[in-house]
């Protein structure tokens, strides 16, 4: 008779993930040069242009998103999250009503008819 251990994932352990659209850098850097947003008075990109291009985003949509870090394929994208399954992001996915409000939202400010996507993430790497 063949028994089967069964094992239980610890909260620190769960695989964290989140419903957002993740953009790369240097997308924020044309949106923020579109926008004129993070751009010193000359022109020249601000230390920070990624985050506040961001920001600019997340204030133009009017909902609660926050930007988060992950890593797609090995490469950095900043994820505008509308949803993430780790307590400790304070995000847990709104109502269904709710959500394609800001899903809506943020097809529009990001120019895309696109869906947002699962992405695991680890909150200290």
């Amino acid at each position: 008779m063949t028994t089967h251990a069964h094992t239980r994932t610890t909260p620190s352990a769960r695989r964290h993930r989140i419903y957002g659209y993740p953009r790369s850098d240097k997308w924020y850097y044309k949106y923020a040069k579109k926008h004129g947003v993070g751009l010193d008075e000359d022109g020249k990109p601000h230390w920070d242009i990624v985050g506040l291009a961001a920001l600019h985003i997340i204030e133009r949509v009017g909902f609660r998103v926050h930007p988060i870090g992950v890593f797609i394929k090995g490469d950095p994208y900043l994820c505008l999250a509308i949803a993430s399954n780790d307590s400790r992001d304070h995000l847990p996915m709104p109502p269904k009503e709710h959500a394609e409000e800001i899903i809506k939202a943020l097809q529009e400010v990001l120019g895309t008819d696109r869906r947002p996507r699962l992405c695991d993430y680890n909150r200290y790497v």
